[in-house]
């Protein structure tokens, strides 16, 4: 199984505002974003987190790495972030302690702590300018059943983003089929004026069993982002690298 990874990377203020202007992200200098790929989101955005595996048991437990990496600055003297995700029902998502536990190397500048249906990541930095990138492993079925949590990033200052995530994971032959099943079955029931504020992010994944558990090998380099163009009515389909691989044209 492989170990949780987490990288704290110290970046310069100058640095920060590139990527953030790169992005073409308006927004305060004190901001924190969520990063997913080539992507900065924000309080505007609902992302749905689609994973796909080929596989023909579906009701296993899994071990799925739901990625996250945020950064910016903070006008707070510490310029501590907390990172909670509140699974609010879905705390059956939620795997043990010891499966998400963190390198002992890291536990100067990161700590986890789980209470009940939340899991707080908290990141020590004494620098104004911080990109941090950490995995939380979750329990998720390939069932097609979608489950909403939260994602509340704060300072100690205030909260600065609270940003609404649906997970779900499909059982089909590849992404193609993936992103293909997901435009028609969920998105195309979404008026023009929701989907311009939805972000879906695609990964497919091999997996390996190992106990009674079922590993997903989530990679963020293979991930697709879909975005929706309202002008020309189309789903924009990128890589990570932010080459347009597919338009799809909405036909409604």
């Amino acid at each position: 199984m492989k170990k949780i990874i987490i990288i704290l990377i110290i970046i310069s203020l100058t640095s920060c505002a590139n990527k953030i202007s790169d992005a073409k992200i308006s927004s305060k200098e004190n901001e924190i974003k969520l990063k997913i790929g080539p992507t900065w989101y924000d309080n505007e955005s609902e992302i749905d987190f689609i994973y796909g595996v080929k596989t023909a048991e579906t009701e296993k437990n899994y071990i799925t790495e739901f990625h996250l990496n945020f950064g910016g600055k903070t006008i707070c003297n510490t310029n501590k972030i907390v990172a909670r995700i509140d699974f609010g029902t879905n705390e059956n998502l939620i795997l043990s302690d010891s499966i998400n536990q963190l390198l002992p190397a890291t536990k100067e500048i990161i700590k986890r702590v789980r209470n009940k249906s939340n899991v707080d990541f908290e990141f020590m930095n004494p620098n104004p300018g911080i990109l941090v990138f950490t995995i939380e492993k979750v329990n998720l079925k390939p069932n097609g059943k979608k489950s909403k949590i939260y994602l509340n990033l704060s300072s100690d200052c205030n909260q600065i983003l609270k940003l609404p995530i649906n997970l779900t994971k499909y059982n089909v032959e590849n992404i193609e089929k993936l992103y293909e099943n997901y435009i028609t079955s969920e998105l195309s029931k979404l008026t023009k004026d929701e989907l311009i504020h939805k972000k879906v992010i695609f990964s497919f994944n091999e997996t390996l069993k190992s106990g009674n558990y079922i590993i997903d090998f989530v990679d963020q380099n293979n991930m697709l982002v879909l975005t929706f163009n309202k002008e020309t009515n189309e789903y924009l389909i990128h890589n990570t690298e932010k080459k347009l691989l597919k338009r799809i044209k909405r036909s409604t």
